[in-house]
């Protein structure tokens, strides 16, 4: 449904249109587009995982699996469900995401004041809240403290050393 491979040859700053539609190249980084994603989930229960690679010398890797994956209509705003959270890391970084409306640069439907998909530190379209603990849309090879980000938001600790992203749904 997403990938997102190091190089950031494609722009994850686009357009609601474009983030409804789908955009980007099948082979290296793309979104599907939240309408597929819309139509897929609702025929039926599917489950989530997010699989991330960070930018170091170990390689190394993690991921975050929810039991529950849906999107709704674009009438509602691509809002997201999730399920229950297992996974790698001891924090859920979707947690604060949950039941969030899709926000890009062009249509802001977080709960902050401003534009949360239209900021220098981490622009790019997702489910914002107000703003992020979690940002896999943002702009790769940005500095340390922007970019493709990992937030945890009890401890304050930031990752922004994601390499690569794959979101895959799966039936259940």
């Amino acid at each position: 449904m997403f990938q997102k491979r190091v190089g950031g040859s494609v722009s994850f700053y686009e357009t609601w249109n474009n983030y409804r539609d789908g955009f980007g190249d099948l082979n290296s980084s793309f979104w599907l587009g939240n309408e597929k994603l819309h139509v897929i989930s609702a025929q039926r229960d599917h489950q989530l995982r997010i699989d991330i690679w960070f930018n170091n010398t170990n390689d190394d890797s993690a991921y975050l699996h929810y039991n529950l994956f849906r999107v709704s209509s674009e009438a509602t705003q691509y809002e997201i469900t999730l399920g229950s959270y297992t996974g790698s890391f001891e924090y859920d970084y979707m947690d604060y995401h949950r039941d969030m409306k899709f926000s890009t640069y062009d249509q802001d439907n977080d709960l902050a004041g401003h534009n949360c998909a239209h900021t220098q530190y981490h622009p790019g379209g997702w489910w914002f809240n107000g703003c992020l603990s979690v940002q896999l849309n943002g702009i790769y090879g940005a500095p340390w403290d922007t970019g493709i980000c990992l937030f945890q938001r009890i401890t304050r600790d930031k990752n922004c050393s994601v390499a690569a992203v794959v979101m895959k749904m799966k039936p259940l």
